[in-house]
């Protein structure tokens, strides 16, 4: 069975490149006023762009990991400008809006210009060129003034880089899928824990029609209905068939978590957050989008989901001390047999110059 798994190429690079603490300048806006603003902005540099400036081109690449895995990457580029007198002259623009003073930014994002490389890849390809630009173009919101970062990429070195940014998301990416086709079989085999109640039942049903068609469900109902299982069971089962990715479970009370994690299916992964008053524990059918702080190494939260199916940050970091200290017996052995060898190679010699020394 072949798998194809579609990636936009933000998430692409944000969760392989990710890097950074929370103090970026020219990190991504949050605030909803501000993503309105950027998006002003967006539009106000793209039509002062001239008739040769293409706004939000589309543009997707495949690539065949395996005979069993399909990546395909896609999304829009901010700007594409080309030149009528020259075909192969041409630029990919990356346009970010930003509330920090430009005299801050020195140099670009490299979440930025990785985005604007994958364009610049996907383009070039396109187009059978051998060489192509990117301009990573900053747009200050509150003075509208605009500072550009210019760059020429071969296209041989960005299909290196490009390969190379896959192939690191396909090791995610087959983990996923098995743990997805894990995750299937064992919803498969749960079933509901209890003699059914008749309002239940219908409960039940409606939850199930609504993730089908797409819909939104409120339920009020009195304690002791059996409203958690009654809602999360139809949802563990739709996502056991595909009609649901992920399923968020919002609860303040500890003994209601309590029921999620022991009365739901057998292989589920699950967040937990606190956040003063509110405990939000997620069933998570999408683990790949798991992010991990400045993961110590991709080996080391990918052991702790391997063995041990948790994100939780002491079983990485245990992870990560075992990644080390395997690391630290390989390279003794390694330099144990290289010592060995050199003292092969001493004895070889002595022999030799005893040989000589009777000639």
């Amino acid at each position: 069975m072949i798998h194809q798994v579609r990636v936009s190429v933000r998430n692409l690079v944000e969760f392989i490149l990710r890097n950074g603490d929370i103090d970026q300048k020219t990190g991504a806006l949050q605030d909803v006023d501000a993503m309105q603003a950027g998006s002003r902005a967006h539009r106000k540099l793209q039509k002062q762009g001239g008739y040769n400036y293409k706004a939000e081109v589309f543009m997707k690449c495949q690539m065949d990991m395996d005979e069993e895995l399909t990546i395909q990457v896609e999304g829009r580029a901010d700007g594409v400008i080309t030149d009528p007198s020259d075909e192969n002259n041409v630029m990919i623009d990356e346009i970010k809006g930003t509330f920090t003073k430009l005299d801050a930014i020195e140099e670009p994002d490299i979440l930025h210009t990785a985005q604007a490389d994958c364009y610049a890849y996907m383009y070039a390809v396109q187009k059978e060129l051998n060489q192509i630009r990117v301009r990573i173009t900053y747009i200050q919101l509150e003075t509208e003034e605009i500072k550009t970062f210019e760059f020429v990429r071969e296209c041989d070195e960005l299909r290196q880089w490009f390969g190379n940014l896959v192939r690191q998301y396909a090791k995610w990416a087959r983990w996923q899928i098995q743990w997805q086709e894990l995750r299937d079989e064992s919803i498969g085999r749960t079933s509901f824990p209890y003699a059914y109640r008749i309002s239940q039942k219908r409960m039940m049903n409606g939850v199930y029609r609504s993730i089908e068609e797409q819909k939104n469900i409120f339920i009020q109902a009195p304690t002791g209905t059996g409203k958690t299982l009654g809602t999360l069971f139809p949802s563990i089962k739709a996502m056991g068939v595909g009609k649901c990715g992920r399923i968020f479970y919002l609860t303040a009370k500890t003994i209601t978590r309590t029921v999620v994690n022991t009365k739901t299916g057998e292989e589920t992964s699950e967040i937990e957050t606190t956040s003063e008053k509110i405990k939000v524990p997620i069933i998570n059918g999408d683990s790949s989008r798991i992010k991990v702080k400045a993961p110590p190494t991709d080996g080391a939260v990918m052991g702790a989901l391997n063995y041990t199916k948790s994100t939780d940050k002491r079983v990485i970091d245990t992870s990560a001390a075992e990644e080390k200290a395997d690391k630290a017996k390989d390279r003794r052995k390694k330099l144990e047999d290289e010592l060995d060898r050199y003292h092969e190679i001493n004895e070889i010699i002595s022999d030799t110059e005893r040989e000589l020394d009777k000639l």
